[in-house]
């Protein structure tokens, strides 16, 4: 659009530059001079028919960025529809909604998203399920009498410090 401009635009000084160099026979030097100044005022011409349809894209833009805001109803409905996700899945759903160019409302009832949300709710449950183990213990195959310097290196490298203390009361009493 804007090069179809520009070349009418040129079209119609390039005629002008042939009548003007027709009708006056000028010097060399004061020839360059005229061509420099059409020059000039044609690339001025240009810059602000460029300036003005970019900012009429800007207003375009946020005239369509205007009316892609949800409606106070639509933020109600999404809202009520999201209160039973936790924010992680919230931004999920949302990333989703963009991805998939609907609204976040249409995102939930979506079977792929439905699925991911579901399949990511019964790994957390049962990571809940198997607590991990608090302190990794030594299992206590050998009595205290068959410990060893490597058995107590062990022992203290793995934090069973239970362990430990046992052996040194055994240790006191022996």
């Amino acid at each position: 659009m804007i090069e179809e401009k520009l070349e009418t635009t040129d079209s119609e000084n390039g005629d002008e530059e042939k009548t003007s160099e027709k009708t006056t026979e000028e010097t060399p030097k004061e020839d360059i001079e005229a061509k420099n100044r059409q020059l000039f005022e044609r690339t001025k011409k240009a810059e602000q028919r460029a300036k003005v349809e970019e900012a009429e894209k800007l207003i375009l833009q946020k005239q369509t960025k205007v009316s892609e805001t949800p409606d106070s109803s639509e933020l109600a409905k999404t809202v009520v529809a999201m209160k039973d996700y936790t924010p992680a899945e919230i931004d999920y759903i949302f990333k989703q909604a963009k991805f998939l160019g609907i609204t976040p409302t249409e995102a939930i009832s979506n079977e792929d998203v439905q699925l991911f949300l579901e399949a990511k709710r019964e790994k957390l449950q049962r990571s809940e399920k198997t607590p991990e183990p608090s302190t990794k213990q030594i299992p206590d195959t050998k009595g205290f009498e068959e410990w060893t310097n490597d058995t107590l290196r062990e022992a203290t490298q793995a934090g069973d410090y239970e362990a430990i203390d046992k052996f040194r009361e055994w240790m006191r009493k022996k």
